[in-house]
């Protein structure tokens, strides 16, 4: 069986680096900003278990 991504995946040029470069960009702004409204909704709730300690 052949691996189908090499043979359909276009060779990459500079514009393809820079669609990928905005749209990372714009997938860690998205991130950030449900981190945000994550945590803010958690202290929103003020859960009875201590968060402080918790490692993500």
């Amino acid at each position: 069986m052949f691996d189908i991504k090499k043979t359909t995946q276009p060779k990459p040029d500079k514009t393809h680096e820079i669609k990928d470069e905005k749209s990372e960009n714009t997938i860690n702004k998205i991130k950030q900003d449900l981190e945000k409204e994550g945590k803010q909704a958690l202290e929103e709730k003020e859960p009875s278990f201590d968060t402080s300690n918790v490692k993500v």
